[in-house]
């Protein structure tokens, strides 16, 4: 049974509700010993014990900080796909959250879940429970998005000081940290870089030996990142810093083809920026609201979820499935 077409929020201990696109028939799952902790845009989390959460990611998408109602098929199997990619190579000495993924989740599940759903290995992580640091740590290769919207505004509010004339993709040197505070239902305001290095000196210098891995991983990929959004926790009574939640995918990271890279050109989006743009367009210039995608925006997304997929990696997503349908990772 697939169920990449979004959760809804569990009702009840041990309730994990999920339904299709159009929303017919919502069978459960009872988790039994399993409490709800948090509805996220895309991923429902779960309370395995007091050290471990277990993460499921769905197939809904949001931008803006609202979750639209189409959704990209195997979207969450392509962002768990990659978090695993990242986290046990390309970042394998970096400390990190992750405890079991693959046929290794299937330890913490009822059996009789397993066999009826048998892709959740595909889209769910074993995590640590971990205190997170309430800030999204953006580091940007690249001029754009918002910090291109408030450059062409006359706005500063990271604090950065960029120089007058820069275009859009204009490469930045050294890339540049533009935090956001970690807000669950609104826009995430933007902080005062240097007040939140200060903060965090260590966090600062995990995420760029974090961008500069992945860099180096992607010189021959023909793939370049843009920017990327991470997110940080400690262990309770420890005070390493750790890499949570999604790491480096097509939410909350910005890839394109590195040749189509050209000051003052909008390049071909391997992310979910070809939604947002898209968002905007329906929303001409109004509050952002929820949105109902053409085939077309769907299909051209979820093939750039995919090719992504493979260009980082070099697997297709069915070789990720033949790969984790025989691997059992437990730390």
């Amino acid at each position: 049974m697939y169920i990449g077409y979004g959760f809804i929020p569990p009702t009840r201990k041990g309730a994990l509700l999920m339904s299709h696109e159009k929303h017919i028939g919502i069978p459960y799952i009872d988790f039994h010993v399993l409490f709800p902790a948090h509805q996220g845009k895309v991923r429902e989390t779960y309370i395995h014990s007091p050290e471990r959460l277990i993460q499921v990611a769905s197939d809904r998408i949001s931008t803006h900080d609202v979750v639209h109602h189409s959704h990209i098929p195997h979207k969450g199997e392509v962002l768990t796909i990659l978090t695993i990619f990242w986290l046990t190579n390309i970042l394998e000495t970096l400390p990190n959250h992750l405890i079991a993924w693959g046929r290794g989740v299937e330890a913490y599940f009822p059996s009789e879940v397993i066999d009826q759903y048998p892709d959740l290995r595909y889209r769910t992580l074993v995590v640590q429970n971990l205190e997170m640091i309430p800030v999204e740590f953006i580091l940007r290769r690249y001029l754009t998005g918002s910090a291109l919207k408030h450059y062409r505004a006359d706005e500063d509010p990271y604090g950065l000081v960029l120089p007058p004339g820069l275009a859009q993709m204009t490469r930045f040197e050294e890339p540049q940290f533009t935090p956001t505070k970690k807000l669950e239902r609104e826009n995430d305001p933007p902080l005062r870089s240097t007040h939140i290095a200060a903060k965090y000196p260590k966090v600062l210098k995990l995420i760029a030996r974090a961008f500069d891995l992945v860099e180096q991983h992607l010189v021959e990929r023909t793939v370049s990142l843009v920017d990327t959004k991470l997110e940080i926790g400690v262990a309770t009574g420890d005070k390493v810093h750790i890499l949570a939640d999604e790491v480096f995918t097509p939410d909350s990271s910005r890839y394109v083809y590195t040749a189509d890279i050209q000051e003052g050109v909008e390049p071909t989006w391997l992310d979910k920026q070809v939604v947002r743009n898209e968002v905007e367009h329906l929303c001409a210039g109004g509050p952002i609201v929820p949105c109902t995608f053409s085939e077309e925006v769907i299909e051209q997304t979820g093939c750039q979820y995919l090719a992504l997929l493979e260009l980082i990696t070099g697997k297709t997503l069915q070789e990720w499935h033949s790969f984790l349908d025989i691997a059992h990772p437990v730390v």
